[in-house]
């Protein structure tokens, strides 16, 4: 079973993403980046069923962090390059930043984080190399 860009496509609108004229080609890109990336870990020629799941999970990861990257990620209508508003007063214009508080950035990066980290399940599909 190989994968697609429509799993992948289908997994970023489930994580929140809506795709933008363009991204396809990024897409097309990592997909098979990721896919390389996989068969050279594992020492492998074909990619097993069974990474299937890990190789989506891995270019969703990639892709998010791409456009984070950029400063062109916005997840669930919210643009995760912006900081949270903690008070904003009119007399002479002030506005601070909750620096506290765990933003919209640093959730993407944990999610981001978590999708990469997918690629630890590509051990069980190693093969030695001579």
């Amino acid at each position: 079973m190989q994968f697609n860009e429509t799993q992948v496509i289908n997994r970023l609108a489930g994580l929140g993403y809506v795709l933008k004229p363009g991204d396809n080609l990024t897409l097309g890109f990592l997909i098979g980046k990721v896919e390389s990336d996989i068969l050279n870990f594992c020492n492998i020629n074909a990619l097993p069923d069974a990474a299937v799941y890990i190789a989506i999970d891995m270019v969703c990861g990639e892709f998010l962090q791409d456009k984070k990257s950029a400063g062109n990620l916005i997840l669930n209508g919210i643009d995760i390059n912006t900081a949270d508003v903690k008070s904003i007063s009119e007399g002479d214009t002030s506005v601070s930043f909750d620096s506290n508080s765990q933003n919209a950035a640093q959730k993407a990066d944990v999610l981001i984080n978590s999708l990469l980290a997918s690629k630890n399940n590509l051990y069980k599909f190693r093969r030695l190399a001579w």
